[in-house]
């Protein structure tokens, strides 16, 4: 089976049956609207973790098939009505969402603990300080974050580092605008 995550919502699709079944998010979560899903991942466990715009973060049982929601409630109050760009489960299983506005949270696997991840420091290189589109954790064990207007957040043994954009060094960062992170075989991000 397939999950799909598209502008209008989340869909399975059975190959065998060659059939797509529409979990109609809209009709539970925004009547009327559509649900963007930006990323679907599967945790550990029997859970597939949805990020959506505007809903947050949604959480499929597939032994109960149903869903549920983040167990903490500061998270939950957070993230909901917020819009989840990244979704990603570190080596240790912990959960790094990364949001529109809130900067990254980092919680257990079965989200009742949870650290919180602002960048309002670097609010001097762009007012998007905060827009975290992915999260990555390198071979070495440090966390790399893309955002949409401040580089890249490095942490590493509990300390952030930023890497931005500067037009007087030709060794900076291309653009503080960055997607998508990836470490090749030879260690290099």
């Amino acid at each position: 089976k397939i999950w799909i995550g598209t502008y209008k919502g989340l869909l399975l699709y059975d190959e065998s049956l060659d059939k797509f079944t529409d979990f109609r998010l809209s009709e539970r979560y925004l009547p009327n609207q559509p649900v963007p899903i930006n990323k679907i991942v599967r945790a550990p466990g029997d859970e597939i973790w949805i990020g959506a715009q505007d809903i947050g973060v949604l959480i499929y049982n597939l032994k109960s098939q149903s869903f549920d929601e983040i167990k903490s409630g500061r998270i939950n109050r957070l993230i909901r009505n917020n819009s989840v760009n990244s979704i990603f489960f570190d080596k240790q299983g912990f959960c790094w969402i990364s949001t529109i506005s809130e900067g990254v949270f980092r919680c257990s696997a079965d989200g009742t603990h949870h650290e919180e991840y602002s960048f309002r420091e670097f609010s001097h290189i762009s007012a998007n300080y905060n827009e975290i589109l992915d999260v990555f954790e390198s071979g070495s064990g440090d966390f790399w974050i893309a955002s949409r207007g401040c580089g890249v957040y490095r942490i590493s043994k509990g300390k952030i580092r930023n890497y931005s954009y500067d037009s007087k060094n030709n060794y900076s960062i291309g653009s503080n605008e960055v997607y998508d992170l990836w470490e090749d075989k030879n260690g290099f991000i």
